[in-house]
């Protein structure tokens, strides 16, 4: 499993890397436009954007400044966009949060995993919300998602109803164990078909 996320953590990089390019020529591509509207040709500037759409309809980033939350959140934003599935993002986190990257993939890789496994084979809702704040050195994560079928709950744990239920519940725990490396804590919630999980971090 470490190698998993170290591997996970490989290709994060590089679509960080992506990002920033994507980020840098968009600079230039405003100048273009800025600079053909502006002699008149009209015409020419809605080409232009037009071909900028096309590129970077598939390109959703994220962008907070924090290096292994941002790696992350943005190679989840594709695997995202793959499945079909939306993520709404509110963010209020500065960019120097001592969060250690691989402890960022157990985390919120983890979390993102279940709610697409839950999500992707929904017609409608496909739709994730995550949610972090920062406030005195307290990093909360919140990631819920709508889900169909039935949860079972014995104790503070949620068993499946799958068949595969060799591997589940590994990655929560995971997680729980990744919180309480920053005397944190993993909540987990259930309400009206919404199923929330709120990490708590002292960083």
């Amino acid at each position: 499993q470490n190698a998993y996320y170290e591997k996970q953590l490989e290709i994060m990089s590089t679509s960080l890397k992506a990002t920033r390019s994507i980020r840098h020529d968009f600079k230039n591509h405003l100048a273009s436009i800025y600079t053909l509207m502006d002699g008149g040709n009209l015409d020419d500037a809605k080409r232009h954007i037009e071909s900028m759409f096309n590129v970077y309809k598939y390109n959703n980033s994220f962008f907070s400044g924090n290096w292994a939350i941002d790696s992350i959140i943005n190679f989840k934003l594709q695997e995202a966009q793959q499945l079909g599935i939306f993520i709404e993002i509110e963010s209020n986190i500065p960019s120097d949060i001592k969060l250690k990257s691989f402890d960022a993939a157990v985390i919120l890789g983890n979390l993102f995993d279940n709610a697409f496994e839950a999500v992707k084979d929904m017609k409608d809702e496909r739709i994730i919300k995550c949610d972090m704040k920062y406030n005195k050195g307290m990093l909360i994560i919140i990631i819920s998602n709508p889900y169909t079928g039935t949860l079972i709950k014995k104790g503070d744990t949620y068993v499946t109803t799958k068949s595969k239920k060799g591997s589940h519940g590994v990655g929560i725990g995971n997680v729980k164990k990744a919180a309480e490396e920053y005397a944190g804590s993993l909540e987990i919630n259930d309400k009206n078909n919404v199923f929330e999980a709120i990490a708590t971090l002292y960083v």
